[in-house]
């Protein structure tokens, strides 16, 4: 058809994991887009901050945020700040190959979330690493689809193995601002947080 550049949109770590059609099809797109004779740039885009609402409903309501992530730290990015980046990519002239990571501007734990959150909705939260089986369990149970828990959950094993805690100055070099921190997405979202509790 013509086109010599693709920038597409990945995921942190991307890998072969059947099991996990996310990152499964992130990987097998980067080998096809590898093996075309386009440029391309690839943005890996960490997890997005706005999957942390998806769960406090339910925490909030228990006063426990249960993850498989031991731990360990992730560095959010907002959507907006993928967007930014993404137009960046596409306007920046580059026409060669490229693989950059898309990160906020530093990792943190669920610890951390877990007290931004309790302070925002005034009432305590608190974080409860247990294992990934017991947490795709629990998901499944809840009547989550299968798929989407085994994502979730390979995202947080992901977490748990140092994958999601990456720091990079894309944002920035792409937009020229500062990625959102994950305690002012917190902050900026705090009503729709409040109405949860």
């Amino acid at each position: 058809a013509g086109v010599k550049h693709v920038v597409y949109t990945s995921s942190p770590a991307p890998k072969p994991w059947p099991e996990n059609a996310i990152l499964n099809s992130h990987y097998w797109t980067e080998q096809a887009l590898a093996a075309s004779p386009m440029g391309w740039t690839v943005l890996r885009n960490n997890i997005y901050a706005e999957i942390i609402l998806l769960g406090l409903a339910n925490a909030l309501k228990s006063g426990t945020l249960y993850t498989a992530t031991a731990g360990a730290g992730r560095n959010y990015v907002t959507r907006e700040d993928c967007a930014g980046a993404a137009v960046g990519a596409l306007v920046d002239g580059f026409d060669g190959r490229r693989i950059l990571e898309v990160s906020g501007p530093a990792p943190v734990t669920q610890d951390q979330i877990a007290a931004w959150v309790g302070a925002i909705a005034g009432k305590p939260l608190a974080h409860v690493p247990i294992p990934a089986a017991a947490l795709r369990e629990a998901m499944v149970g809840a009547g989550l689809p299968t798929h989407y828990a085994d994502a979730l959950v390979g995202f947080d094993v992901d977490a748990a193995e140092g994958f999601h805690a990456t720091t990079t100055p894309t944002v920035a070099n792409l937009t020229g601002r500062a990625p959102t921190s994950v305690e002012d997405f917190l902050a900026a979202n705090a009503a729709a947080i409040k109405a949860m509790a």
